[in-house]
């Protein structure tokens, strides 16, 4: 499951360095959050309204950022768009690299403590089968 989560958001990193290195950073307003529903769960995605270089407005939701979902309708965001289809576009919060290096760690650790115990385990059987 760690490595699960750790591959997403490394993905997510990936297109947000992509979009970083050719895209251009320009200031939107929170347009509002559209909510999808996972399984039991209420998931707010958040929705970005902003102009790009050449005066076209794009307003569009955008799953893969890193945004509080406790902010407020019109707040001020700082977004990467990509100028050959601004449609590809990230929000960037205040706290994206320390997210990142967290949930990044974190799995790190969990998915190498599962295979050491995994290991041990299976050198467990192995040893069982022996005697």
């Amino acid at each position: 499951m760690s490595a699960v989560i750790s591959f997403i958001v490394f993905s997510i990193n990936n297109k947000y360095k992509r979009i970083k290195q050719i895209g251009i950073k320009t200031e939107g307003i929170l347009a509002g959050y559209e909510t999808v529903k996972i399984k039991n769960t209420n998931a707010k995605i958040p929705v970005a309204s902003f102009v790009t270089q050449d005066g076209k407005k794009v307003t569009q939701k955008t799953p893969e950022s890193f945004f509080p979902a406790n902010a407020q309708k019109g707040a001020k965001i700082i977004v990467f768009y990509n100028p050959e289809n601004p449609a590809d576009f990230m929000i960037q919060g205040k706290k994206f690299r320390i997210m990142y290096l967290v949930v990044m760690i974190g799995g790190s650790i969990f998915f190498l403590s599962g295979l050491f115990f995994l290991l041990n385990y299976l050198g467990a059987l192995h040893f069982l089968k022996l005697k």
